[in-house]
């Protein structure tokens, strides 16, 4: 959970989400659905190489029918 500033008052992080996902349409592997995601969360001097925390996911889903 995350605080949210009040009006008027400046953020003291940021935040950068990328998720990319893939289902797979027809064949042997229909129903896997392959997401990707990429978050960082910074503080308010936002450094690309500074101090953020990183994290990474892959998700593999199987929709079973």
């Amino acid at each position: 959970m995350r605080a949210t500033p009040k009006p008027g008052v400046a953020a003291t992080q940021s935040e950068l989400d990328l998720t990319l996902d893939y289902r797979v349409p027809k064949g042997v592997l229909q129903g896997l659905w392959l997401r990707f995601q990429r978050n960082q969360l910074h503080d308010a001097s936002f450094s690309l190489s500074g101090d953020a925390t990183k994290e990474w996911r892959f998700i593999a889903y199987w929709e079973i029918r």
